[in-house]
């Protein structure tokens, strides 16, 4: 779910950047813990050294939304220069060292945190352990189209968030931890059974298809973030899941579209927001899998 009673770490960041009315969410993706993101933008160039970002047991991702042929981050005291940061790029914080960002120009990021409790939290979630170490150290940058994907799939929640999906925007939010723990932070998954995905993966892809029920859903791109060659993706899914995941991604369709036709509202928008081409697309299927069309359904519940 969204949350309305947001941490101080988003906000502190907003602060830290001198803009207190940013766009930001806290996103409990999570039973106990949650994920924060702020979308910071700077306007002009010269804008200098931030304040220091709030001190928490915590790491920053700042996934950037638009290229800066020049930065410097600040941890501990010491200065790490950054060069050539194009769009996508990931830039690590350390936020137990009091880190600061030197901002020359113009700038537009995505700023992630991740709580240890979360990363921790996560671990236990997609039955992984926890390998030595943590997430890389402040001003390290990393260029990963997968991550930068997923960061940006949250903007129109951000941007919009009273017409958000929280549970969309949740399943995002999982995704992205999973990955970014994954691949960053020292998470190793169990050893799969022969021919079938290991639960992180299970994990990552059926939270990113949930994450995009309205959307499209590459299947490359979905075997491409668990790390697979499609082939092999796709048969592992089906004998992980016993299904397709075209067949997976259609049955959550189905069932957020039951949910939703509870609600007031033309058949023709829940279609669309339920991810179907079109109206006629989604009564055919909806009639083929329970008998009934959108309306004897919606009849039926009443």
């Amino acid at each position: 779910m969204l949350e309305n009673e947001v941490d101080s770490r988003g906000p502190g960041i907003a602060t830290a950047f001198r803009q207190p009315g940013a766009a930001h969410l806290s996103v409990r993706a999570l039973e106990r813990s949650s994920l924060t993101v702020t979308e910071i933008r700077v306007n002009r160039n010269g804008f200098g050294w931030t304040d220091p970002i709030p001190h928490a047991d915590a790491a920053m991702l700042a996934v950037q939304l638009r290229a800066i042929p020049f930065h410097e981050a600040m941890g501990e005291g010491k200065i790490v220069p950054v060069y050539d940061i194009l769009p996508n790029d990931t830039l690590f914080y350390d936020m137990r060292n009091d880190p600061r960002a030197n901002v020359p120009t113009r700038s537009h990021s995505l700023h992630f945190v991740f709580p240890r409790s979360t990363l921790e939290e996560i671990a236990g979630a997609v039955e992984a352990r926890r390998a030595a170490g943590s997430f890389p150290a402040t001003g390290a940058k990393i260029r990963d189209r997968h991550l930068a994907r997923l960061a940006r799939a949250v903007l129109p929640a951000l941007r919009a968030p009273d017409a958000a999906n929280g549970l969309f925007v949740s399943h995002l939010g999982f995704a992205l931890g999973i990955y970014a723990c994954w691949r960053y932070a020292g998470l190793v998954p169990r050893e799969q059974p022969e021919g079938r995905l290991c639960s992180l993966r299970t994990r990552l892809a059926t939270e990113y298809v949930a994450g995009n029920l309205n959307g499209g859903v590459e299947l490359g791109e979905l075997a491409a973030l668990c790390g697979m060659p499609l082939r092999r993706f796709v048969r592992a899914f089906r004998e992980t899941t016993g299904m397709a995941p075209y067949q997976w991604l259609m049955m959550r369709r189905l069932d957020l579209a039951k949910s939703e036709l509870r609600r007031k509202g033309a058949v023709a928008d829940l279609a669309i927001q339920c991810g179907f081409s079109s109206e006629a697309h989604f009564t055919t299927t909806f009639t083929r899998a329970t008998g009934l069309t959108p309306s004897q359904w919606r009849e039926m519940l009443s």
